[in-house]
């Protein structure tokens, strides 16, 4: 593993029970993500992410983000248990000299609600 440093706000940074390898997660998975952290590295900003009930229930684990999440990330959203993102491997493939291929996408929770009320469009 990269050695690596939280940059960011700082704060209490929660802790996963075990650590897993991103490309060991199954083709149509759905997972919930908890939580996440940016993490300098020498190939650039990275990100932690954490999931809930994995690998099985009551469980959360910790690994690095597909790089594809990247971006989305970092906008700084707000992912937390009360809030969590929902992760869908679309795909998952293994190249003939053993590379695993995915495709995943990370869906945020809807930030804020808003009611017809708060609505007006009388202008």
């Amino acid at each position: 593993i990269e050695n690596v440093s939280a940059r960011g706000s700082g704060g209490s940074r929660q802790q996963a029970d075990v650590e897993f390898d991103f490309r060991d997660l199954e083709e149509g998975a759905t997972h919930e993500v908890i939580s996440y952290r940016p993490c300098e590295t020498r190939f650039g900003m990275s990100y932690r992410i954490i999931l809930a009930n994995y690998p099985s229930e009551g469980q959360t684990a910790e690994t690095w983000a597909h790089t594809t999440l990247r971006p989305l990330l970092a906008t700084r959203p707000e992912i937390t248990a009360e809030k969590p993102a929902t992760l869908h491997i679309r795909e998952r493939t293994v190249t003939d000299d053993n590379k695993v291929r995915m495709r995943c996408s990370l869906i945020l929770t809807q930030q804020e609600e808003v009611s017809d009320e708060d609505l007006n469009l009388d202008f």
